[in-house]
């Protein structure tokens, strides 16, 4: 518990900082023409098999997991970076 409380508001403010750039990325992202040209191509649903992919069921259930870890995964990772580069230069003093 003493390591939750130590520095508490500079790792929140990191993490918090790190989520909204992946979160305005990803809405730049959004805008792209690529981003638009996918959504344009993709399938609907409903219908009886017309245009509908050929995915296994095994995918369906996985890809919810890999969403999460990338969404989650990835801004900790880069947080996590760059406390140990912000201790590497402060330890150093």
């Amino acid at each position: 518990m003493k390591f939750v409380k130590k520095n508490w508001k500079s790792r929140s403010t990191i993490v918090v900082g790190i989520s909204l750039l992946v979160g305005i990325l990803m809405i730049a992202l959004e805008q792209t023409q690529f981003a638009i040209d996918i959504n344009s191509a993709g399938w609907h649903h409903g219908g009886e098999g017309e245009g509908r992919p050929n995915i296994p069921g095994a995918v369906l259930f996985i890809l919810p997991f890999v969403k999460a870890l990338a969404l989650i995964g990835v801004p900790l990772l880069v947080a996590r970076l760059i406390v140990n580069i912000i201790g590497l230069f402060t330890r150093k003093r």
